[in-house]
């Protein structure tokens, strides 16, 4: 009986597998296009709701094998409409597919609107941030690096809450501010005020055509954030999160045994003089050889107390969602990030509301709300003071005694500061909330033409509360006590209110008209008004009872108070319009006329126009059969642009309050003049040409744009030297200079599937930059820098390091060093004077790089996703830490400097021996090409790598996706900078916050 159904059982699993293969076949078809019959190649031919799937080959043919009678396919190609099909038991298909017209006619945000790319005349790159919120980034502006040509990003810090990247567009095109204008849904805010996982698209205006419907402050480029809506149909929730470790990207190793240090020490002091008597004696070296007590004898590693590996973590919430009336986005963002240095952290919270209502066919109107909380710590002396205090301190100083006390060194030198003391004691909090509210309606008059008003409120309120502490620094071997001071009286409290309002008013006119099917008129028509307003409170007390009470109330001695308020508003009207025939020749033209409250009566009004034309060839008959050229476009532009961003009221005189003045024998309060006016100070120009070429080829897999620009700003705004004979007045702002900036950027994009899952993005930018003052009066020189005609902007000045002197006879031969020892560097006489001072100064290198780049690289396979992003500089000199001056003012000293200075054994070209006197000016102690290195370098800034559960997980678990990802940022630097991190201020030394590398999990759940 067991046999039996046995084999029983047998035969109907057969018959079931047998009934399962008999409903599965071979599919076969052919797919063309709707529009001219031809074969489609490439084509993505998929089994919906499997992995399994094919690609059509040259003819347009595809065969798919094991498919289910009703299975349904799903046909996918760039530029063409996405089209299912179910089989419904055939086995071969004939498959059309339509154009998509919204893939061909690209929509790209421009000013006050809207355009199709392919008419677009003007240079704009945009930057789509699909998973920006996968980077762990505390600030938005890091997310633009790399990816745009023409867009420097420059990220100088890894402090939390000061790490927002330095942003310029085609290079420094003035003297004073480079920042560009930055609009968030239309209206002007902070980028970094943005929580990235709430940003669309990143559109840079570049040119005069595309920025100059903004006119004012637009001559140093526009940035336009587009935030995320909701769309019509199913509502989605969305979280993305991530964990992860901060690093240093780089550190500079120093000495830390302190026998070492200080038998280092003795050798510099008797570099300097032979007779001197050495720093540290014979006993006490020994004392700390022999001496096993850990606080009096310790080896300290500073580097180990102070920096850490410092947590990051972010959680983003969102619910977007819609009907064919209403769409809504709304969104939460947390990120708590700690500091790699003790003392540092910041912890942010975001919250969103997009809300998008069509009323009726005519009238739409649309809220859009957004606020930001920052609580940001750091140490009571500043951040960069504790760096400094960490690169300064020696390791003979521990940093706590056995009982818990800051241990001031009974040995080495008595103006011993304390960087974990620093960090750790006190309070330095900065709370800022940040509102910004966007209310506009939209009305359509009659066919063709709207309106649409606009109102926008950006408010800043920011809260600074400081406490000075005492603080004991206990000798562990006296027992003596020494204060502590961070920067202001101990048991000090000092309290600094600021409050930022911005109002905008904007009225726009849209008018779109087609006549005879071939000719497309666009224009615009527009009125805005900004006012801003600041207040800002400050107040301090001394003698706080003790460390345990830091209210400012508590304070009972000279209680300090001040104060200003600031405002200023800018006016403006302008208009655009836009023709072209038949999608072929492309004419836009722009103007806007500014008034500004910066500047006085007769100088108030600017004038700003621009003109572009483009001539879209690949729409020309004679490209009917130029198949492997899918768009191609030839683009021209000249435009002006304005810049009003100095102090206001710089045209009159300024009377400062707060004075004292000495009448009938008593000191009494008054006003006085501070600064000198100048009323014929009106608006910065920058005059822009820009011709392109964009090109799409191969089916839409390749995108080439290639522009050259030329970039000359007059008028530009610079505070003058004055002489001291005015009475110590501030010097006025004029109209003093000129720069020309020009270069050319080129960008590709590229992007294919292989086989049937596979698929691939690769994008490549450069940008050159050819910097030149073109017009100073006046040379303005610097320390180690200057501004001159001819040369680029902050041009490094200094005077030449031709090597280092290895004998007598050396330094005999040339003569203009006569104090100098073997060992020491050796300078250029420049001007043959038989000495070395200013007079040898010369050019020493660029500040501004020659060229910029970056590439990308993004793929998937089968659930899989990779990604990475690289940034690049080259051409570009910086000020470096390491060759920053060992033992200035008892300092510490590099291990590299140990490892690398002359000596008679040591007979180094390229460091001198080591000194530790300022007044040494033959050693580096004296500006020079020696405290110069190239800085270029090339980074990889992003790499992830994700999995994504399949469909059929996920449909068993009710969700609509689920992807886990590892991430790295900035984990390799390539670069001949030895400096703590070639991306920093170029002119900065010690005291520099390091950027970080950052290794972290995250997650992505939508339902």
């Amino acid at each position: 009986m067991k046999t039996k159904l046995c084999n029983l059982f047998t035969l109907l699993v057969i018959f079931c597998v047998n009934l399962g293969f008999s409903q599965n076949q071979k599919i076969t078809g052919t797919v063309t296009s709707a529009s001219d019959g031809m074969p489609l190649t490439g084509v993505n031919v998929v089994v919906k709701g499997t992995q399994a799937g094919a690609v059509t080959d040259f003819d347009g043919n595809f065969s798919l094998n094991n498919v289910a009678a009703n299975s349904t396919l799903t046909f996918s190609y760039v530029g063409f409409k996405t089209l299912e099909v179910a089989i419904n038991s055939k086995t071969s298909l004939s498959i059309t597919l339509e154009e998509d017209t919204s893939q061909l006619e690209e929509i790209v945000i421009v000013g006050y609107g809207t355009q199709k790319k392919e008419n677009l005349t003007g240079s704009i790159s945009t930057v789509k941030l699909d998973n920006e919120q996968n980077r762990p980034i505390a600030s938005a502006s890091q997310a633009l690096a790399g990816q745009a040509a023409g867009v420097t990003v420059t990220q100088n810090s890894g402090n939390p809450g000061g790490d927002g990247a330095t942003i310029r567009i085609r290079g420094i095109g003035t003297l004073g501010n480079s920042a560009p204008l930055v609009l968030i849904d239309g209206i002007r805010g902070n980028l970094n005020n943005v929580n990235v996982a709430d940003i669309e698209t990143i559109t840079v205006l570049k040119d005069a055509a595309s920025a100059a419907i903004y006119g004012a402050r637009a001559a140093n480029g526009v940035i336009l954030v587009t935030t995320k809506t909701g769309e019509k149909g199913k509502l989605t929730v969305n979280y993305d999160g991530y964990t992860g470790i901060q690093k240093p990207t780089r550190l500079t190793e120093y000495v830390t045994n302190s026998v070492e240090f200080m038998e280092l020490h003795n050798l510099a002091k008797f570099n300097e003089d032979p007779a001197s008597t050495p720093e540290f004696s014979t006993d006490v070296i020994n004392e700390f050889r022999n001496g096993s007590d850990p606080y009096l004898y310790p080896n300290t590693n500073w580097q180990d107390v102070m920096y850490r590996d410092a947590q990051i973590t972010a959680h983003n919430l969102s619910v977007r969602g819609g009907n064919d009336k209403t769409t809504y986005s709304f969104s939460l963002g947390y990120l708590d990030q700690e500091g790699i240095i003790l003392g540092t952290n910041t912890k942010q919270y975001t919250v969103r509301l997009n809300l998008d209502t069509q009323v009726s066919d005519k009238f739409n109107y649309s809220v859009k709300l957004s606020g930001r909380r920052d609580d940001v710590r750091q140490p009571i002396a500043g951040a960069g003071t504790v760096i400094g205090w960490i690169e300064r301190a020696t390791p003979m100083q521990s940093p706590r005694l056995e009982d818990g006390s800051y241990a001031f060194p009974w040995v080495g030198f008595p103006n011993a500061t304390h960087a974990l003391a620093g960090a750790l004691e006190g309070k330095n909090n900065n709370a800022w909330d940040n509102l910004l509210a966007n209310l506009s309606g939209e009305y359509e008059l009659f066919d063709g033409l709207k309106i649409k008003g606009t109102v926008g409120v950006n408010t800043l309120h920011n809260l600074h509360k400081v406490f000075r502490p005492q603080i004991d620094l206990v000798n562990p071997k006296t027992g003596a006590v020494t204060d502590l001071g961070v920067s202001g009286n101990p048991l000090s409290a000092w309290n600094g209110y600021n409050t930022e309002r911005t109002i905008t008013f904007l009225t726009t006119l849209n008018y779109n008209k087609t006549i005879a099917e071939s000719h497309n008129i666009t224009a615009l028509a527009g009125f805005s008004q900004e006012k801003f307003k600041r207040h800002y409170l400050a107040a301090s007390k001394d003698g706080l009872p003790s460390n345990a009470l830091q209210e400012i109330s508590a304070g009972a001695d000279d209680p300090t108070a001040s104060g200003f308020s600031v405002d200023y508003g800018l006016q403006s009207f302008f208009g655009r319009i836009n023709y072209d025939y038949k999608g072929k020749y492309l004419l836009e033209a722009n103007v806007r006329y500014d008034g500004s409250s910066n500047f006085g009566p007769g100088n108030k009004w600017g004038v700003f126009p621009s003109f572009s034309a483009g001539w879209n060839i690949s729409n020309e008959a004679f490209m009917d059969n130029v198949d492997f050229i899918n768009r191609l476009k030839l683009r021209a532009s000249y435009g002006e642009l304005g810049n009003q961003d100095i102090a206001p009221n710089q045209y009159s005189s300024i009377y400062s309050l707060g004075r004292t003045y000495s009448y009938g024998g008593s000191l009494v309060g008054g006003a006085a003049q501070t600064s000198l006016p100048n009323p014929d100070v009106t608006w910065e120009t920058s005059a822009q040409t820009n011709f392109g070429l964009d090109a799409t080829l191969l089916n839409g897999k390749l995108d080439l744009v290639v522009d050259y620009y030329l970039k000359d700003t007059e008028d530009i705004l610079r505070p003058i030297n004055i002489s001291s004979v005015v009475g110590g007045l501030a010097p006025p702002t004029v109209n003093l200079a000129s720069v020309r900036n020009k270069g050319f950027e080129f960008l590709a994009n590229y992007d294919d599937t292989i086989g049937d899952e596979f698929e691939y993005g690769i994008s490549f930018n450069f940008t050159t930059i050819d910097n030149e003052v073109t017009k100073l009066p006046t040379p303005q020189i610097g320390g180690i820098s200057r501004i001159i005609e001819g040369s680029p902007i902050n041009e490094f000045y200094t005077i030449k390091m031709l090597g280092i002197f290895q004998n007598q006879a050396e330094i005999d031969a040339h003569g203009a060093q006569p104090d100098a020892r073997p060992g020491d560097i050796k300078f250029e006489d420049l001007d043959n004077s038989g000495d070395i001072g200013d007079g040898d100064r010369q050019a020493a290198g660029s500040s501004i790089p020659d060229f910029t780049y970056g590439f990308s690289l993004g793929a998937s396979y089968k659930g899989f996703d990779f990604s990475m992003l690289w940034q690049g500089v080259e051409g570009v000199k910086a000020i470096t830490e390491h060759e920053n001056k060992p033992f200035f003012n008892g300092a510490g000293i590099p291990k590299f400097w140990a490892e690398n200075s002359w000596t008679p054994e040591n007979p180094s070209t390229q460091y001198p021996r080591l000194v530790r006197s300022s007044n040494y000016v033959n050693n580096i102690w004296r500006n020079s090409t020696f405290l110069l290195q190239d800085a270029s370098f090339l980074r990889l800034k992003n790499v992830q790598l994700g999995y994504s559960l399949p469909s059929k997980v996920l449909e068993k678990m009710k969700i609509s996706q689920l992807r886990v990802y590892v991430n790295a940022s900035n984990p390799i630097t390539i670069t001949k900078y030895r400096g703590l991190d070639p991306e920093k201020d170029l002119f900065g030394g010690r005291g520099s916050y390091s950027n970080v590398q950052v290794y972290s999990l995250g997650l992505n759940i939508s339902l």
